[in-house]
């Protein structure tokens, strides 16, 4: 479109430009897409019917008013100069309002009373009062000063936001104002809206109707969003055009927005590959993995039949086939052929075999029991992968049925002789073949008492004698000797004498005996060595008054006694036999003593004070002078001033067999009223042969010698309760 030459000012020229008129190319240019400036450029001449051209001299594009052809160029303003300068035009007051542009640019008559600022490079705005941004970051609508509110900014996803200026206005930031616009030059609104007379000095401007857009109301608009002028889609989406309707931005994957510019997340990831998020988590597509899946595995689409195993290869699946499979998909099975008599073809890893039955061995399952031996005769093995054939081991449960009473007959490991003969449960019947009588066994508090049948003794002309007995000794002597009735041998145990059957046991408030009842059988080429043979073992449980914390075994208290010739060592033990028992007896370690159980209680030197000083042995004994029982917040007197006494809680006596050294006397206890007990002893060295022989009352105490206190404890009295519980078991 060629044009007369016409004059306009722009903002943002060169300083050098700054306050003078210059020349505006005669040419409109087209808009160029692939520039920056595509955007005002559509604005100027699509929107407000414009001139976009170009300014050599100062590099600068300019959207202008089109003349009439007759139109003489515009006066150009007379510029003038800052308050400080050395003259100053008769508008003074017009640069005055513009605040002499903040000495940021040039002010300009536009006319007798209008005038405008022409500002540096670095400013901008209506009195050069903003700083131009800079760098390369985008220019934003904050930049732009919102377009002073002389029109409206657009800010695309990518690139700079710029203006679209309200008619009368122009410019970088719409800060430039343009000549009054009269209807005539809104072309009257183009007959779809009203035309706006503000009055004189003033713009006139358009109000559209409904579905109608632009400064002429020219643009037929019905209200929706137009790609390119409303929507920008940036690098992560396209916008769609949908023809008189609203056009969006289709967002690339992993993009959302309206304008695509916001990073889609699930949780703390963005899912990839199409996946969905559902519950904060990406919910991958077939042969995507991975928490964001991002990972692609092939073998997740694709199904290796028949055990077979997926791999990849160079990025492809391959089905890895299980023996006696092949095809791309192990679908295909390879047929077994190789002969395998009893047994079964199968595939191995790279050949197939033979599977065998247990009985059968070789490489073709050639070599089997069922054809190699006689079965009914005898045993086969395998060996080495043959068959070998044993005769059958004969039984003698079978050929002899040697048990009687209803026992139950096992063969043992010896072939046609040994065996095992075993009671039903509730019976005890005795011997090897069950042919004795079962013992009987009755447990009271005050009572134990057992019998058992003479046979089982097996009387002899090589036997001198033969009995039974039991006892907390029976390893090497037996102190209960049962009582032979003829065809029965019976033993009763009192009370006092529980703890010669065995040591007292205490669990969950159950006392327990148990004992194992022998035969002694003597010969007369050795009649003082029986020989013993265990038979049965019976158990008697009473229940006892008795819950303490927790019982522990008694520890024997050992002293130094000192005497002019050597230091004594003392020991104090609690025994259930007397001392005619000798050395086979032992010391009890219960702590659990019963009412009316007697028990031994031994005070003597040690047996390495002997050995260190034998002529010590027959001239050094011990007298006991007191003693007391000790519990429950009372003292009872036993032995007093080397007397034993008998009162209502307990009986002692020195009229039992006493030990070669020391000295030893029975004890009973009566009742439960001590039930937390400790034996509490005052005793001295004596001489004479009344401190080695048996007990008397007097023993003279060893000259110069002094006394001593020794204590045992604590102990447990307790009382047997009358409901009991008996058991046998045949050994």
């Amino acid at each position: 479109m060629k044009r007369a030459g016409f004059l306009a000012l722009l903002a943002g020229v060169d300083g050098s430009l700054s306050g003078r008129a210059f020349e505006v190319q005669d040419v409109c240019l087209s808009c160029d897409p692939r520039t920056n400036l595509y955007s005002e450029c559509y604005n100027c001449v699509e929107v407000q019917k414009k001139c976009w051209t170009h300014n050599d001299a100062a590099n600068i594009y300019a959207c202008v008013a089109i003349p009439d052809s007759n139109q003489q160029p515009t006066p150009t303003p007379t510029p003038t100069t800052g308050p400080n300068g050395n003259s100053v035009s008769d508008e003074e007051e017009i640069c005055d309002r513009l605040n002499w542009c903040n000495n940021n640019g040039d002010c300009a008559e536009k006319s007798s009373t209008e005038g405008y600022c022409i500002c540096n490079d670095e400013y901008e705005g209506e009195t050069c009062d903003q700083r131009k941004s800079s760098g390369n970051s985008a220019i934003s609508c904050s930049d732009l000063n919102n377009c002073n509110n002389h029109g409206r900014c657009f800010s695309p996803s990518a690139g700079d936001s710029y203006c679209n200026c309200y008619v009368g206005w122009e410019g970088r930031s719409c800060h430039i104002p343009v000549t009054t616009i009269e209807c005539s030059d809104l072309n009257w609104c183009s007959q779809h809206g009203r035309c706006i007379d503000t009055g004189k000095g003033k713009d006139n401007y358009c109000v559209c109707d409904n579905g109608w857009n632009g400064n002429n109301c020219e643009i037929s608009f019905q209200n929706y969003v137009q790609c390119g002028q409303d929507l920008f889609c940036g690098s992560h989406g396209r916008c769609i055009d949908k023809d008189n309707q609203n056009d969006f931005c289709a967002c690339d994957q992993g993009w959302e927005g309206t304008t695509c510019s916001i990073q889609k997340r699930c949780g703390n990831l963005v899912c990839q590959n199409g996946a969905d998020c559902v519950d904060q988590r990406c919910l991958c597509k077939a042969g995507f993995n991975g928490d964001d899946c991002a990972d692609y595995d092939p073998c997740r689409v694709t199904s290796c039949y028949n055990d077979g195993q997926c791999d990849v290869i160079n990025g492809e699946a391959f089905c890895n086939c299980a023996p006696g499979w092949k095809g791309p998909y192990c679908r295909t099975r390879i047929p077994c052929t190789r002969e395998c008599n009893r047994g079964q073809c199968k595939h191995g890893a790279n050949s197939q075999y033979c599977d065998c039955p247990a009985d059968v061995e070789g490489t073709n399952c050639q070599e089997d029991c069922a054809t190699a031996c006689n079965l009914q005769t005898h045993d086969c093995n395998m060996v080495n992968k043959k068959a070998v054939c044993t005769p059958k081991r004969k039984s003698i449960c079978d050929a002899m049925r040697p048990c009687q009473n209803g026992c139950t007959c096992n063969d043992g490991d010896l072939d046609g002789y040994d065996y095992t003969c075993s009671n039903v449960d509730g019976h005890f019947f005795l011997g090897k073949r069950c042919n004795y009588d079962e013992p009987q066994l009755s447990c009271t508090s005050d009572h134990i008492t057992v019998t058992v049948t003479n046979d089982i003794l097996l009387r002899n002309i090589f036997s001198s004698e033969a009995k039974f007995c039991t006892g907390v000794d029976a390893i090497s002597d037996c102190p209960l000797i049962f009582t032979d009735a003829g065809s029965h041998s019976t033993l009763r145990v009192a009370r006092k004498d529980f703890s010669k059957i065995a040591a007292p046991v205490v669990d969950a408030g159950v006392l327990t005996f148990e004992s194992t009842v022998k035969s002694l059988r003597y010969y007369e080429s050795s009649p003082n060595s029986p020989v013993t043979t265990t038979i049965f073992k019976f158990q008697c449980n009473f229940g006892v008054d008795l819950t303490p914390a927790t019982i522990t075994p008694l520890e024997w208290p050992k002293i130094e006694v000192d005497s002019n010739q050597a230091t004594f060592h003392v020991e104090m033990k609690f025994y259930s036999v007397d001392a005619r028992a000798g050395i086979n007896r032992r010391a009890r370690t219960s702590p659990i003593l019963l009412v009316q159980e007697e028990i031994f209680v031994n005070l003597e030197p040690t047996a390495n004070t002997f050995a260190s000083f034998p002529a010590l042995g027959s001239q050094t004994g011990i007298r006991v002078k007191n003693c007391d029982l000790v519990g429950s917040g009372q003292r009872t007197t036993i032995i007093e001033d080397g007397a034993a006494i008998t009162n209502e809680h307990a009986h002692a006596s020195f009229n039992t067999q006493q030990p070669d050294s020391g000295v030893e006397f029975s004890l009973i206890v009566l009742n439960t009223e001590l039930r937390d007990s400790t034996l509490e002893c005052t005793a001295a060295l004596c001489t004479g042969d009344a401190c080695n022989h048996t007990a008397r009352v007097g023993r003279s105490v060893k000259a110069g010698a002094r006394f001593f206190n020794i204590a045992i404890g604590p102990f447990m009295i307790a009382d047997l309760s009358t409901g009991t519980q008996s058991a046998l078991s045949v050994l």
